[in-house]
């Protein structure tokens, strides 16, 4: 991974950047520029959070895949042949 400051990857426009210094918790890996979080960091939050809020997460997510029926669909099945 190339090492780019978080100052740069603003001017650049990305979403993410790499210091290749480690987080509080010791990961060294992506950080995100909008909060300068550690990406896995995030997501381990993500997971706990989803298995604490299993019944709320999948109420959206089914409720998400009903009102964008056909975008679903078209994107399942690019994904099913390897388009994605």
């Amino acid at each position: 991974m190339r090492k780019i400051s978080r100052r740069s990857a603003i001017a650049k426009g990305l979403k993410q950047y790499f210091t290749g210094k480690p987080c509080p918790k010791g990961h060294i890996t992506k950080r995100v520029v909008s909060n300068t979080d550690c990406c896995q960091c995030m997501a381990e939050r993500a997971k706990i959070w989803h298995a604490k809020n299993k019944r709320y997460a999948n109420q959206r997510a089914r409720a998400w895949y009903h009102a964008n029926l056909e975008y679903a669909k078209k994107y399942g099945r690019d994904y099913y042949w390897g388009l994605l």
